[in-house]
């Protein structure tokens, strides 16, 4: 049903014109200021309106036909609120979990999905099954306190004492127990002494107590100017990949940073992240304990070739002896450069230098750990070392510099031993004449037996 507005008609108080628009505020005619009429709002003026229509509909003379009208415009505004309602809570798409929630709730949902109420929600308790349970135990870490004096490495027997890195200027980066801290230095003397004589890159050192009852290890690695020790009880697989490991932390930590130009708090913030990175990789060891196997990297050498022996008594050399001219001694010419008339004093000068050089690397390290070092070893390049060997005889002990297979050493010793038994049998007294008569037969036997097959098994 249509209707319209009534317009309300004023005559101006002047001139009496008759004005249709009654929010004029001027006289169009005479020119008279009107009085002012509020305008009403929007809101209220379709309200009114609004009323008046709903009060019309209401006395009209079909009233059952409007109330029937209004009450389905009711409804389908609800209708369509509820709708919407329903579109806006599809539209977050939410799915339902089997774990937690009970079959009843989707059976409640669809009963009361106009009243959009949920009657029926219930949790269920998780039950943890013993695969599950036996996976948690299975990938726990263990965690490690790296100040201890021996890390345990899982293994009954296995530990770390140390680890070390330093510069070949001797600037100290990373040194995980003060106790052992002289290894460092100890490190670039060894490095220094045994590389000039054996013409490597310094690899390891086994040592013994006196007694032999126990037997350490320091693993040695090399990155430009950074020197690596690792001092313990570790396989050599372990040591090896422990080492890459630090290398590789080196690189990232120092990447285009000049050590000498680093201040005292960067030095101390990246001993921080060597320490916090050192057990990561211990504990990552522990975990890999099945992966790391204890059995050596074999040897592919299958001799041994001694170039040198030296009998010594508390630190006091009485007999050296080149057996080959293989060695090629630092800031000396090679002896087949060298003419006949001076081969002679060469070899001595060798001699001499080698004995001095082996004594002090023996000395320093007994004054340094209390133990006596076994075999200190060089690389040469892949799977190929040299080596400086101690043994003892009595009170005496022989070194020897050799390469090859170092388990054919053993075999040497026995057969030597038995040459030995009347020069080591009693103190040296400051004579040489027996040590030099015995000294033929010595370098005889050596170089026989470098020409000697072994079976290394």
């Amino acid at each position: 049903m249509a209707f319209t507005l009534p317009i309300k008609k004023r005559k101006c108080p002047r001139c009496g014109e008759k004005i249709l628009d009654c929010f004029v505020e001027i006289c169009p005619k005479c020119g008279f200021q009107l009085d002012k009429t509020p305008k009403p709002t929007a809101p209220e003026f379709f309200l009114k309106k609004s009323q008046e229509f709903l009060e019309n509909v209401e006395n009209s003379t079909n009233q059952e036909y409007h109330e029937t009208k209004i009450q389905k415009f009711k409804k389908s505004n609800v209708s369509s609120k509820q709708n919407a309602h329903l579109s806006f809570i599809k539209s977050l798409k939410i799915q339902k979990n089997p774990e937690i929630i009970s079959s009843s709730f989707e059976s409640s949902q669809k009963e009361e999905r106009n009243s959009l109420k949920i009657k029926d929600f219930k949790i269920q308790k998780l039950k943890i099954d013993g695969s599950i349970a036996k996976l948690k135990t299975d990938t726990k870490v263990t965690r490690i306190q790296v100040e201890q004096e021996k890390i345990p490495l899982g293994i009954s027997g296995e530990y770390i004492k140390y680890i070390g890195i330093i510069t070949k200027e001797r600037e100290k980066i990373f040194s995980l127990n003060k106790t052992f801290t002289y290894l460092l230095d100890l490190s670039i003397n060894l490095e220094y002494i045994a590389t000039s004589i054996l013409s490597g890159q310094l690899d390891r050192m086994f040592l013994a107590s006196s007694d032999g009852k126990e037997q350490e290890i320091c693993y040695f690695a090399e990155q430009k100017e950074f020197l690596f020790v690792l001092y313990g009880k570790i396989p050599e697989k372990k040591a090896n990949w422990l080492t890459q490991q630090l290398i590789i932390s080196v690189k990232d930590y120092f990447h285009h940073k000049n050590i000498n130009q680093m201040t005292k708090l960067e030095k101390y913030e990246i001993s921080q992240k060597f320490r916090s990175k050192i057990k990561f990789l211990l504990e990552t060891i522990i975990d890999l304990n099945d992966v790391f196997t204890s059995t050596p990297i074999k040897t592919l050498s299958k001799g041994f070739r001694v170039d040198y022996f030296g009998l010594s008594y508390q630190s006091i050399g009485v007999l050296s002896k080149m057996i080959t001219t293989e060695l090629k001694l630092k800031d000396l010419p090679p002896l087949s450069s060298v003419n006949e008339d001076d081969f002679d004093d060469m070899i001595e000068l060798q001699e001499a230098i080698i004995t001095a050089k082996v004594e002090a690397i023996a000395a320093n390290t007994f004054a340094n750990t209390l133990m006596t070092p076994e075999w200190i070893s060089v690389k040469l390049g892949f799977q190929q070392y040299r080596f400086i060997i101690f043994s003892h005889i009595n009170d005496y002990y022989l070194s020897l510099l050799a390469e090859g297979n170092l388990e054919l050493r053993k075999k040497i010793f026995s057969e030597l031993t038995p040459l030995l038994m009347n020069l080591t049998n009693h103190p040296f007294v400051g004579i040489l004449t027996e040590y030099s008569e015995a000294a033929p037969r010595i370098v005889e036997f050596l170089q026989k037996m470098n020409k000697t097959k072994f079976d290394s098994s």
